[in-house]
């Protein structure tokens, strides 16, 4: 709700497996279900247009051992889209705050929504973000050079 008040052109789109009944109700009690979508499991296209049509990745993990390394962090940064992410397990070790993303306490909603906030406000922190985190994602032509540079180093003693 604390989004939802100060932008009203919002909207959560959420997406992967599982029971979004529960998840459904919630969002009517709070009286947000208008701004809330479930798509459940979608296909790759599907993920990668909402990536694109996104300002972040929000990924509001609780469990330390659920997320060691999270690939939907890869794909968004590969989409050149900021990260908001839960310190918890393996994200802080790939998401540095204010560096490439924004990292929050796990289970602190007041806060999940002042970093979404935050980035709704400044769009070019966003960019910023997004853009560090494109940095990041090993590409195959990353992948490549530094394929070349191992040889190279190798080969010359």
């Amino acid at each position: 709700p604390y989004v939802v008040k100060e932008y009203r052109h919002v909207r959560f789109v959420f997406i992967g497996p599982g029971d979004a009944e529960p998840y459904k109700a919630l969002a009517k009690r709070l009286g947000v279900e208008n701004y809330v979508i479930f798509l459940g499991f979608v296909d790759e296209e599907t993920k990668l247009a909402a990536l694109d049509a996104s300002t972040c990745l929000v990924l509001p993990s609780i469990c330390d051992y659920v997320e060691v390394y999270p690939m939907v962090i890869s794909e968004a940064w590969a989409r050149r889209r900021a990260v908001i992410a839960s310190s918890v397990g393996g994200i802080p070790y790939r998401v540095k705050h204010m560096v490439n993303g924004l990292l929050v306490p796990p289970k602190d909603h007041r806060k999940l929504a002042k970093a979404i906030l935050t980035l709704l406000q400044d769009k070019s922190l966003a960019k910023k973000l997004g853009e560090r985190g494109f940095r990041k994602v090993l590409t195959w032509d990353l992948v490549a050079s530094i394929l070349l540079k191992l040889y190279s180093k190798t080969s010359t003693g």
